[in-house]
């Protein structure tokens, strides 16, 4: 496929059938000498009249040509015309049905419960009250109920292709002959002229070419919305964007409304998202952006490849200037869009979105002039506080980690609008916006210190400890989302409930008591007075404050609450995790040093639930025992309250046991009733077909539920039970979720990475565990997993879901402990086994080294540290291009899994590749430090990170055994070169922040905890 380059000509794949080019050809010709049809003399003609009628010259018009613009339609009888427009179906819901019909369900929009879809009106209509939130807010439900015929456009003509001729011309469509052939044989030349005729009659063809458009254009719409992934559909845009046709009337390549119906898939990988972004900025800037710069040819190979059938080239000549045509309505459309994807999969790029609309939904105004009119002024005003708005909502992956970008996000915009004249103001919808980010963030250092001078009793009064904290106020224990309540109530805006509820949250209770700044994420849902006792029930420290709470509220006879109860169950679910780990501290020593207030996690941080004070001065009066799971759960049940959405799934995930899940998901489900348990545990699930009972429940569950089922299976990954009562075989929970994620194929991550993790603990039992130990079949069990993970991953990368740090520090995990029990498996397995071990791991290693490049996004053929990434958007020439710059990474990991990946390759001896993996780090450690700085411990993790590339340089674990006397002194002489080992000490020491070469004390600390080949 040769290049694309937006200033030469260039071929473009265009499906074809037949000799179906010459059949366009005709019609276009035949299109300039046909005069525009009268309205009302129009007959619907058959399919074989119309191609008769169009060979011999005569004048026809198909059902498509009705809806002309300029057409007196008449209206439903009681309906005046703005009723009747309200019914019809929009051009987008046609679309959408016409992509059903050829089987491209993968451009369906997803439906949001409780969310108002922004892209079926403009961004100042009114949310819907609270009681619509009880179904799903859909404006496609009301609309599309009319027959009446909408104006002619181009997404009814697309659609008007893919439903009548599409499937004609594409042989691998499954819906191809349904209802066209049902013969099975090739559609006759005349049944083909009589779909081309009805598809691109006169007035289609006219109005295709006042718009500098015709029937093959037509056709690359259809190739690019048609693409199995995201990605391939975008580079078929990308390719066609680069083409230019030769008329006198200069317009856009492909017209808007195709990037905006990409924008309305279900899934888009970040991959996509990043390109979507590029093109969207070609679109506003003006540019065109060559396929080479942003993937690589085999990538391109692939995206424009069409299929089996007959391909002809048509060659297009570059005449245009790039211009612009997105009004201010579109690029608003296209930004909400955008930020929905970045939520889901890139949280780095709202910032670039923020630029996006700041530099393009202006009013038409550069920074500093005055507003036009008042009306703009309104719409602006009212745009960017639901911009705030939706940059508020949390991202699906790693919420709190993502929130610095939501920040940024939301402050680059108000910046701008304070550069307006006159400046946009912040409505009430833009403070609770501001409030919900400030919320989630990591408490500052001020913030920190009032945590640490907080007592040890309830109400957790201010307690001085030095002379110096005696200046200390109560301004200094104010919240960055206390101020900016305080904000909001200055600029004449109640509180209301979501006041209150974010001010207990801050700090502060209705009373103005002291409560537990927690970090939270509030719902965009309107609260209740209920949250308001459930918000009090989380901003408590310990298991007892928080029991204490919810009998204060049971005292004044409130009515039982779901969401009350929800907070009181996350209490108790943390405080059996951590009475099994043992690893909290007690109340009395809790507090920190004054160097350590920065990394300390304090309560509120997160969901961790701290010991109870051992002073009695300081502990909580209780009237009653606290409750066990079980008893509350029971309580709650005669209370007649029953959990569902993300109340459930914190039982499921959560449940002591696999039977104990299993009895909250068959008693009170979202999705059906008792049956579903037993066929969760069918053991031939997998082996029945998909429309079978079994299978037809299984996907009516939601995937959230789904998820949390795996990961109770995963926790247990030990256990057995029999599918049956006759069986005689146990099967695994971990095999059991594999079955069922093959089965299922959700497209939410969290289930897939819970079934990796699982894999990727050691001594994990795949068959009977009786049998584990028997010979050398149980370094088996640690090496076998690997090609499970690797199946779970190509399986993931078929849905079009991308790997993130989650999934690949599982298989780091995972290859680690492959390796290290291949290498017990040589010395003491027999023959047989080490024939097995041999070949698994030969792949391993470049796997994970392509799975590492796929996740930051660095280009599959660059070495790590040694070329610049291939990013169109770094480095430009000018000072206005700033806008356009997007994040460097795709996914930025973290410490944890930096250290996991050192451990790997310095486990299978690649030291090259080390080395360039410690220069990448320097080279990217300003965007890493945003995620070590939030993180908890993350300075410390990095700097273990460190130590590891040294002990594995040195192989110091092998001196240590040699000194004391268990290790072979002829393996001194292993690890990397001199050279090598050098070059990553100056890399190292290069960055003053990493506390310079790891030292002896450190290196010797490390190899005590660590797991190493021969010391096990």
């Amino acid at each position: 496929m040769p290049s694309i380059e937006p200033q030469s000509a260039t071929r473009i794949y265009l499906y074809t059938f037949g000799n179906f080019a010459n059949s366009i050809s005709s019609i276009r010709a035949n299109a300039t000498s046909v005069s525009r049809p009268r309205p009302h003399a129009w007959i619907c003609p058959t399919a074989t009249q119309v191609a008769a009628n169009t060979r011999q010259g005569v004048e026809t018009h198909s059902p498509s040509e009705l809806p002309a613009a300029g057409c007196n339609v008449p209206q439903a009888k009681g309906l005046s015309r703005r009723r009747a427009k309200a019914r019809r179906k929009s051009p987008s819901t046609i679309l959408i049905e016409a992509l059903k019909s050829i089987g491209q369900f993968q451009a369906l929009p997803p439906r949001y419960r409780e969310k108002l879809d922004l892209s079926y009106g403009p961004a100042w209509q009114p949310l819907p009250s609270p009681k619509r939130y009880e179904i799903y807010y859909d404006p496609r439900q009301i609309r599309g109920t009319s027959d009446s015929a909408l104006e002619l456009s181009l997404p009814l003509i697309l659609a008007s292709y893919l439903t009548n001729l599409y499937p004609l011309l594409n042989q691998d469509s499954v819906f191809l002959y349904r209802e066209h052939n049902r013969n099975g044989r090739n559609p006759s030349r005349l049944q083909l002229d009589a779909r081309i005729s009805e598809v691109f009659g006169s007035q289609n063809t006219a109005f295709l070419a006042q718009r500098g458009f015709d029937a093959a254009d037509v056709m690359i719409w259809a190739w690019i919305l048609t693409g199995r992934t995201t990605k391939q559909a975008l580079l078929r845009l990308f390719a066609a964007a680069a083409c230019r046709s030769p008329r006198r009337d200069v317009r856009e390549a492909i017209p808007t409304f195709v990037f905006l119906f990409l924008l309305r898939r279900r899934h888009i990988s970040a991959e996509s998202l990043k390109l979507c972004l590029i093109h969207a900025w070609d679109r506003l800037e003006n540019r065109n952006t060559a396929l080479s710069a942003i993937t690589r040819d085999q990538d391109v190979d692939e995206a424009l490849r069409t299929g089996p059938y007959q391909i002809s080239h048509r060659l297009l000549g570059a005449h245009m200037h790039p211009r612009s045509h997105m009004d201010e309505k579109s690029v608003q459309v296209m930004v909400i869009r955008l930020l929905r994807h970045a939520r889901r999969v890139w949280a780095a790029s709202m910032v670039n979105i923020s630029r996006m609309i700041s530099k393009h939904v202006n009013g038409g105004v550069a920074v500093n002039e005055a507003l036009k009119t008042r009306k703009t002024a309104a719409r602006l005003t009212l745009f960017y506080n639901r911009s705030l708005s939706l940059i508020s909502l949390p991202s699906i992956v790693n919420p709190f980690l993502s929130v610095p970008y939501h920040q940024r996000a939301q402050f680059h915009l108000i910046r701008r609008m304070a550069e307006f004249d006159p400046p946009l103001p912040i409505n009430k919808e833009g403070y609770r916006a501001v409030i919900r980010v400030q919320l989630a963030h990591r408490k500052t250092l001020r913030e920190r210190q009032w945590a640490d001078l907080k007592s040890k009793s309830w109400p957790p009064w201010k307690e001085d400890k030095t002379g110096l904290d005696v200046d200390k106020g109560l301004e200094h224990g104010t919240s960055r989302a206390k101020e900016a309540l305080t904000r909001m109530k200055e600029a004449g805006y109640a509180p209301g409930t979501l006041g209150k509820v974010a001010n207990i949250f801050a700090g502060w209770d209705t009373d103005g008591s002291p409560t537990i700044q927690t970090r939270t994420q509030l719902s965009k849902i309107p609260p209740t007075k209920e949250d308001i006792w459930a918000a009090r029930v989380r901003s408590t420290r310990t298991a007892n404050e928080a029991w204490a709470c919810f009998l204060a509220r049971r005292d004044e006879m409130l009515p039982p609450s779901e969401g009350v109860y929800h907070a009181m169950f996350e209490k108790l679910i943390f405080e059996r995790k951590r009475k099994k780990t043992g690893k909290a501290k007690d109340a009395s020593t809790s507090h920190p040093l004054e160097s350590d207030v920065k990394t300390y996690h304090f309560p509120g941080d997160g969901k961790e639930v701290f010991p109870q004070p051992i002073s009695p001065n300081e502990a909580i009066y209780l009237r009653s025992q606290l409750p066990s799971v079980k008893n509350l759960y029971d309580q709650m049940c005669l209370d007649g309250i029953h959990p569902t959405g993300r109340f459930l799934e914190l039982l499921i995930s959560h449940a002591e046991s696999v039977t104990a899940g299993l009895k909250y998901m068959s008693s009170y489900g979202d999705f059906g009733p008792r049956p579903l348990s037993s066929s969760l545990l069918c053991s031939d699930l997998a082996n029945q077909p998909r429309d079978s009972p079994a299978s037809i429940l299984l996907k009516d569950v939601p995937e959230h539920t789904f998820a949390a089922f795996i990961k109770l299976l995963c926790r247990f990954p030990q256990a057995r039970y029999r599918q049956r009562r006759d069986a005689k075989t146990y099967t695994s929970p971990v095999v059991l979720a594999f079955r069922l994620m093959l089965l299922r194929q959700p497209k939410y991550r969290p289930a897939w990475n819970s079934l990796l993790h699982a894999l990727a603990q050691p001594k994990i039992a795949l068959t009977d565990p009786d049998t584990a130990n028997v010979g050398g079949v149980r370094y088996l069990h640690d090496i076998m997993p690997w090609e499970l993970m690797v199946q779970l991953v190509d399986q993931m990368r078929s849905l079009d879901l991308s790997l993130d740090e989650h999934g690949f520090l599982a298989l780091c995990n995972g290859l680690e402990k492959a390796v290290l029990a291949s290498l017990q498996a040589e010395k003491s397995a027999s023959p047989l086994v080490r024939g097995e071990v041999e070949g698994v791991l030969e792949k391993a290693l470049k796997y994970l080294r392509s799975a590492f490049r796929n996740l930051v996004g660095a280009d599959a053929e660059m070495r790590l540290g040694r070329e610049e990434p291939s990013n169109p958007r770094t480095n430009l020439p000018d000072e206005a291009d700033k806008y356009l710059q997007l994040p460097s990474l795709l996914v930025v990991p973290g410490p944890v899994q930096l250290h996991a990946y050192i451990r790997v390759l310095g486990l299978l001896q690649d030291y090259e590749e080390l080395l360039a993996l410690v220069r990448w780090i320097v080279k990217f450690s300003p965007e890493i430090d945003i995620v070590v700085d939030e993180a908890n411990n993350g300075r410390r993790m990095l700097r273990r990170a460190i130590v590891a590339a040294r002990v594995f340089l040195e192989h110091s674990w092998e001196k240590m055994e040699v000194e004391e006397g268990t290790g072979d002194r002829t393996a001194l002489g292993w690890g990397a070169d001199t050279g090598i080992r050098e070059q990553v000490k100056a890399t190292v020491e290069s960055v003053e922040s990493w506390g310079g070469w790891p030292r002896d004390d450190e290196v010797a600390l490390y190899c005590q905890r660590g797991r190493f080949p021969h010391i096990i």
